[in-house]
C-alpha cells in the first residue's frame, strides 16, 4: 500500500543549509510570517521595503531565476497554511546575477482585490510568470 508523504515534506527543497528568505516586514502581519518560514526551515533576512507598503499584508512571493518551481511553492504553502493570503508567487524582474536565488516575500498594493491563491492553485503551478 503507498502511502502519501506529509504534505510540508513533499515540496520540502532538497538544499544543505537553510534557503534565506528576504522578509519585507508589515505592521499588519505580526509575528506569523516570520514564525511560519523560520518553522518551514528558512532563514528569515528583514528588509525595509516600500513605506507606502507598509500598511498592507503580505500578499506576493518573487523569486529569482535559480529557485525552483518546488522550492517556490513550498514557501507560498508554508505561508498559506500559516494563514497569509499569498495572492501572487512569480519570477523577480531581474532574477539574474546576485539575485538570481533570491525569495522575497512582501506585499504589492496592485493585488489588494485579488483572490488569495489556494493550496491546491499553488500545487497545480507549473511554471511561475515573471513580474509584470
Amino acid at each position: 500500500m503507498l502511502r502519501a508523504m506529509p504534505f510540508s515534506r513533499k515540496l520540502r527543497p532538497a538544499t544543505s543549509g537553510k534557503r534565506v528568505v528576504w522578509y519585507f516586514p508589515k505592521d499588519v502581519d505580526g509575528p506569523k510570517v516570520v514564525a511560519a518560514l523560520e518553522q518551514g526551515g528558512f532563514s528569515v533576512v528583514q528588509k525595509s521595503g516600500n513605506p507606502a507598503n507598509q500598511a498592507l499584508p503580505t500578499n506576493a512571493i518573487w523569486v529569482g531565476d535559480n529557485v525552483t518551481l518546488d522550492q517556490a511553492k513550498f514557501v507560498a504553502l508554508t505561508l498559506i497554511r500559516a494563514g497569509v493570503e499569498i495572492k501572487a508567487l512569480r519570477r523577480l524582474r531581474n532574477g539574474q546575477g546576485d539575485r538570481a536565488t533570491v525569495i522575497e516575500v512582501g506585499s504589492d498594493a496592485s493585488l489588494q482585490s485579488a483572490p488569495p491563491l489556494t493550496a491546491e492553485d499553488v500545487s497545480k503551478l507549473n511554471q511561475l510568470p515573471q513580474r509584470t
